[in-house]
Formats: C-alpha cells, structure tokens, sequence
C-alpha cells in the first residue's frame, strides 16, 4: 500500500479553473498505462473513477479502491466468446 499526499482527480477537476492540455495528455497517459499493467496481472478494476485515482504532489497518478476488482485469465475470456 503506499501513500499519496496529493489529492484525487476528483479535487483536481474541480480546482482547475483553465485546461492545461500537456498536464491532461500526461495523465491521460499514466492511466491508460496503469490499465494496461493492471489487466496483464489478471485484474479488472471495475470502479474507476475520478475519486478513485489519485495524484500525488508532482502529478504522479495513481489507481486505488480495488474493493470490486476481479480477477481473470486469458482461458475464462476465450471460453466465454465461444
């Protein structure tokens, strides 16, 4: 577990009076890539939302709340399509 002193999204949206496109594109960013490692683990979040990412103080983000993640493998995804 680590600890974030920053604050979520959630705040950062709210507190942002003008876009700063660099700063957006660089969080857009981290977040796709902590989704991408987090379903080659075999997790699926399932609750991802503003209030549960987080940034700590150099704009560093971070996934938390895993409560409804789940697990899954490669072979339970393949057996449902068919």
């Amino acid at each position: 577990m680590e600890y974030c002193s920053g604050r979520t999204l959630k705040d950062y949206i709210k507190s942002s009076n003008s876009v700063n496109r660099e700063t957006n594109l660089q969080l857009f960013k981290q977040l796709v890539s902590g989704l991408r490692h987090i379903h080659q683990m075999g997790l699926i979040h399932r609750d991802i939302k503003p209030a549960n990412i987080f940034l700590k103080e150099d704009f560093v983000l971070k996934i938390g709340d895993f409560g409804l993640a789940k697990t899954y493998s490669r072979d339970e995804n393949n057996s449902s399509e068919n």
